[in-house]
């Protein structure tokens, strides 16, 4: 593909601000693609191929806004990816079912919400990502998390 073809890609990116997801933002912005990465935390990058939407995928208000958010950068997404997720470091013995719902709600259904409400904009020959994996950072051990 050539950099012409890719300056004019958008590509979708949750948990932008996280450590799996900040290195994706990175290499996209540093390989041309146009970047509209979604946190639920402050960003800290400042690029003009980056645009920044602050967002809680578990708040049905936030993810409705999405999309019309999303429009106001791009009529068409060339790519979704998802790298969005939390972790408790608990088995599930000793965890609580709350801890394991809001996992859940975010992990799961979070995704699996954004990526519904947004596969009408998604190119026919566009591509969604689901990576929603933050126990890497902490190097976990069998039976220190809930899944």
């Amino acid at each position: 593909m050539s950099t012409q073809q890719i300056q004019n890609k958008y590509i979708l990116l949750t948990g932008a601000n996280g450590g799996i997801g900040s290195k994706i933002l990175l290499k996209l912005l540093s390989n041309g693609y146009k970047v509209i990465a979604l946190d639920i935390s402050n960003s800290n990058i400042e690029n003009e191929d980056c645009f920044y939407i602050k967002c809680d995928i578990s708040n049905k208000a936030d993810l409705e806004n999405i999309p019309a958010k999303i429009r106001q950068i791009s009529e068409k997404l060339d790519g979704i990816i998802n790298t969005i997720g939390i972790f408790k470091m608990q088995s599930l013995i000793e965890g609580s079912e709350e801890d394991f719902r809001r996992i859940m709600e975010i992990n799961f259904f979070g995704n699996y919400s954004l990526n519904k409400k947004l596969l009408p904009m998604l190119n026919a020959d566009g591509k969604i990502i689901n990576l929603t994996s933050e126990v890497a950072r902490y190097s976990p051990q069998p039976f220190q998390g809930y899944y």
